[in-house]
């Protein structure tokens, strides 16, 4: 078991929902929105923060022109809209999920895992207490796991009604923003596989630098949602630091980056020649 120790810097990430920022407090959820925001814990489920993994590392793959398991199985797409979209999917380099399974598995097969195969990759979830220090219980936690961050919570309520003498409201739409997240974010490849940790590292390079990008941007939770969140992962070094004035997103020596860029070379080419990108008739 090998693990890619990370921190999740995250600008901002919005949804109505409580799916990517919700509350640790025994009170109900009214009573919570009351109290001060020591009494909130930020989290970024897991599985969201996969799929981003997984969207950076199926662009580079694709990029270095080799093909890769389609996110939904074939059986799945149903209506002809979904099956044009599908057909344009094979087209850019994708096929059909599961097929390279008798030539040993595409790299995202392997990773990712497929319904009768397990991920390669456990990606937690991302929790920040709404604090500088984070309070005893933040403090406890980490005492333990080192797994909670900082960051903020806001709750805006748009209400066409609203009782004036209360905090309470109804009829109301409701956005949930976490902002300025940082938190320790750990990645764990479940059986060490050197092409799995070089392909993690050079994904979360990627996509810190298409961070400016504007198709690649506001990508945490997806664009098509309301999450729409803006972050980067960036790598602890063994100083336990990050972002190092002279070192690239990795946070590695530079000559330790050549190495890493040597055998992601090397290993581009035996995948390209493995998994090439067929022209789909």
């Amino acid at each position: 078991m090998k693990t890619i120790n990370v921190v999740f810097l995250c600008e901002s990430i919005t949804t109505r929902q409580d799916l990517f920022v919700t509350f640790g407090n025994s009170h109900g959820i009214f009573d919570q929105k009351k109290l001060s925001g020591y009494t909130k814990l930020g989290r970024i489920p897991g599985k969201t923060l996969k799929g981003w993994l997984r969207h950076g590392m199926e662009k580079l793959l694709l990029k270095m022109g080799i093909s890769i398991c389609h996110p939904l199985p074939a059986n799945t797409i149903t209506n002809e809209r979904n099956k044009k979209y599908y057909k344009e999917d094979m087209a850019i380099g994708y096929h059909p999920r599961g097929e390279c399974e008798k030539q040993g598995g595409c790299p995202i097969y392997n990773m990712f895992g497929d319904l009768d195969k397990p991920s390669n990759l456990i990606v937690p979830s991302v929790y920040f207490y709404p604090s500088v220090g984070g309070g005893t219980m933040a403090a406890n936690i980490n005492k333990i796991f080192g797994s909670v961050g900082r960051g903020r919570i806001e709750i805006d309520h748009e209400s066409p009604r609203k009782r004036s003498n209360s905090f309470q409201t109804y009829m109301s739409n409701e956005t949930i923003v976490g902002t300025y997240i940082e938190a320790p974010w750990n990645l764990v490849i479940r059986e060490d596989n050197e092409l799995h940790e070089i392909l993690i590292l050079k994904t979360l390079e990627y996509l810190f630098e298409k961070n400016t990008n504007s198709d690649m941007t506001f990508m945490v939770g997806g664009q098509r949602t309301a999450g729409c969140g803006r972050a980067v992962a960036v790598k602890l070094n063994d100083s336990g630091n990050y972002l190092i004035k002279n070192r690239n997103s990795l946070g590695i020596k530079q000559e330790k980056v050549e190495l890493i860029n040597g055998k992601f070379d090397d290993f581009m080419k035996e995948l390209k020649k493995k998994f090439p990108i067929k022209a789909v008739k």
